[in-house]
């Protein structure tokens, strides 16, 4: 776990276990940079994973941009692995 300075108004000062950065947290005071960056779940989720406290948000602004993304056109999804169609296409191989 990182070691965490307490700094005015609740703010902790923080290194962030991916890059090494020191920066300010303001989680606990219900004011932080991070509150910008708009996770998927399934990034929460390995973060939690991965590492045991705050990232820099540089660091999760570029975990949030390695994102594949999924996109779906009106007929089917298009995902990084595969193309997803609807059952009614592929019910007629004749």
């Amino acid at each position: 776990m990182s070691e965490a300075k307490t700094l005015k108004s609740g703010i902790v000062q923080k290194t962030c276990q991916r890059c090494g950065k020191i920066f300010d947290c303001g989680a606990t005071a219900n004011s932080c940079e991070c509150f910008s960056v708009n996770l998927p779940p399934e990034i929460v989720k390995q973060l939690q994973t991965n590492y045991g406290d705050c990232l820099c948000v540089s660091c999760l602004k570029d975990l949030n941009g390695k994102q594949k993304p999924k996109i779906f056109d009106g007929n089917q999804i298009v995902s990084e692995e595969r193309i997803f169609r609807p059952s009614s296409e592929t019910s007629n191989l004749d």
